[in-house]
């Protein structure tokens, strides 16, 4: 199966959260029981700032001849906002194609230093890109207590 990486377009916003939802609601299940995972991503359509939250971002997606199967956001100022992979395509590599794409374009941008917040699930992956671990954290959604960490990458 080949893998192929391009620019988001406006037309991949929906099939971006379909990823979004695969990966919360059965990615993640090993690590967040079913209230957090409700908690982070509660069913129901994209809002309406989806779309404008993509685009305002540097959103690189990963598709095959199915589908779109990943993608990753860098928010301007160096903060990884998403990257999510379709819980099939685990160590197919793409997630890191995709978070070397982002780190050229940070490198490009002359960014030196890119922040996010990691889910349990993307703590290790993170790690093994060379980020570090700043603080854990626990954050509250609809009175659910979610746990993450919160990185760093210097970037040379």
């Amino acid at each position: 199966m080949t893998l192929h990486l391009r620019r988001f377009a406006p037309e991949d916003a929906l099939r971006c959260f379909d990823v979004f939802r695969d990966a919360v609601h059965n990615g993640s299940a090993p690590h967040y029981d079913a209230a957090q995972r409700h908690a982070w991503l509660p069913e129901g359509p994209p809002g309406d700032g989806w779309l404008t939250r993509l685009g305002a971002a540097r959103t690189w997606v990963g598709e095959d001849a199915r589908d779109l199967q990943g993608f990753i956001a860098l928010q301007p100022g160096g903060y990884l906002d998403m990257i999510f992979v379709r819980p099939a395509m685990r160590r197919s590599g793409l997630a890191v194609d995709l978070h070397d794409a982002m780190l050229k374009d940070a490198r490009a941008l002359g960014l030196d230093r890119l922040t996010t917040h990691a889910s349990l699930l993307a703590r290790p992956f993170f790690e093994r890109q060379g980020w570090d671990v700043i603080a854990p954290e626990t954050v509250t959604r609809d009175g659910v207590a979610l746990h993450r960490f919160e990185m760093a990458m210097e970037l040379p």
